[in-house]
């Protein structure tokens, strides 16, 4: 006799399926009410809209112009090339969910990932990765660097895995913006290597315990390896022994756009080499172009060019606060501009971005940095936006790279929630 053939239960499989997308809505809304993303309504918006599109099957619907429109309420005129609202953030989206699958997620079995260049999200398994040594006794001294220790650790590896090949080189497959920008203008066609100076973010976190900010000469010297005068840590000082210990720390924010940029650089004709500023030397700056990234409380090398420099990055005379000073304010200009953390996340912000020539006099180092993390990621945005270029370029009347050299622009960067939503150019200068 023979056996009857099993047919296919169509229903077991759509099942599936069902219970397949319930476990990845459940799986973001743990996501969503992590504190993270309840302090950045935005971000958590568009998490749950990129993923419910996603988990539907439609993810054809997922591009720029349709996300502007559906969560940032931009008007169906929106034009990427002059708001990059999105792509911005995009990019924060994925570090905060890169933070909590490392951090309150790390025991999740399966994942979410936005692969860059798409903005489809995926729910990969998690990998598994070799049984780790118990960790040693943490002193209960040393629990006020706890979080500290973890942020260091993590810039460790990212930077650490980034500088085994010092340069840089572009992603494999991807599309170049054919459009210049102002760093692929600047230095597109002169087959060289551009130097990208990283940000120290040790060093940020000894001049916010410091009574004054350190500057070039005690970072060559080394006095921000000195214990830090916190209480309740070790008998030669409150800091642990271990920390900053020279490590080469730097922001992800700057590998964001050095991720970026090399994407850009080959096809423009120049590569990418990434230095760290500590690894830094005066003589470095006699010969070849660096684009130095951080103000001097972050990567004190920037303060080699600050006197050739009307907006200075100091503090405030009549209070102490850290800005940037307009030595020689114009009609309607501000004499000092300033904000607070909170402003700068919910609120104005201000960033320097200036071309000048290196110690010797050749051509070029470009300087961007702003006071908050908010006002730097919308400077690093506007030096890579071909629409910013262009507005530049009419402020200079440039016709060639070089008729940039001495100019220096002050930048104002409104923020939602952290996430930058427009960069507005408020005032310029030009030395020849």
């Amino acid at each position: 006799m023979r056996a009857n053939k099993r047919i296919p239960d169509p229903g077991a499989a759509v099942s599936e399926r069902d219970q397949a997308a319930d476990e990845r809505r459940t799986l973001v809304q743990r996501v969503a009410q992590d504190e993270s993303f309840r302090r950045a309504p935005r971000l958590r918006e568009l998490l749950i809209h990129l993923t419910e599109k996603a988990i539907e099957g439609r993810p054809e619907e997922l591009n720029e112009h349709e996300i502007a429109i559906t969560v940032f309420r931009r008007a169906g005129t929106f034009n990427s090339a002059d708001d990059s609202i999105v792509r911005s953030s995009a990019r924060q989206l994925r570090t905060k969910l890169h933070e909590y699958f490392e951090g309150p997620g790390r025991d999740e079995p399966v994942i979410i990932e936005i692969p860059k260049g798409s903005y489809v999200p995926e729910f990969p398994n998690r990998p598994v990765s070799p049984a780790q040594p118990a960790p040693s006794p943490v002193r209960e001294s040393a629990q006020p660097w706890k979080r500290i220790a973890i942020c260091c650790a993590a810039g460790s590896v990212v930077l650490a895995a980034l500088l085994v090949g010092s340069l840089v080189r572009p992603i494999r497959g991807s599309a170049p913006n054919a459009r210049p920008n102002l760093v692929t203008w600047l230095f597109g066609g002169r087959s060289q290597e551009v130097n990208v100076v990283l940000c120290d973010s040790a060093l940020v976190v000894v001049n916010a315990y410091r009574a004054h900010m350190l500057g070039l000469d005690e970072y060559i010297q080394q006095l921000d390896q000195q214990p830090l005068p916190l209480p309740g840590g070790n008998s030669g000082g409150a800091t642990p022994h271990e920390f900053p210990g020279k490590r080469l720390i730097t922001s992800f924010r700057d590998m964001v756009f050095v991720s970026r940029l090399s994407e850009q650089s080959v096809a423009a004709g120049f590569g990418v080499q990434l230095r760290h500023s500590r690894l830094m030397q005066v003589r470095d700056f006699r010969s070849g172009s660096h684009i130095v990234l951080g103000s001097p409380w972050s990567n004190p090398w920037a303060s080699l060019f600050e006197e050739k420099l009307n907006f200075r990055f100091g503090a405030n005379p009549s209070d102490g606060s850290f800005g940037l000073q307009n030595t020689h304010p114009e009609k309607n200009e501000l004499a000092f501009y300033s904000c607070t953390p909170s402003q700068a996340r919910n609120g104005l912000s201000y960033a320097r971005v200036a071309v000048l020539p290196n110690l010797s006099g050749f051509p070029a180092e470009l300087l961007v940095s702003g006071l908050h993390t908010e006002s730097s990621e919308g400077a690093l945005d506007a030096a890579l936006s071909p629409a910013f270029l262009n507005q530049v370029r009419q402020i200079a009347n440039a016709a060639k790279p070089d008729d940039l050299m001495g100019l220096e622009l002050l930048l104002e960067i409104r923020a939602v929630d952290g996430v930058v939503h427009d960069t507005r150019l408020l005032a310029s200068r030009q030395h020849h």
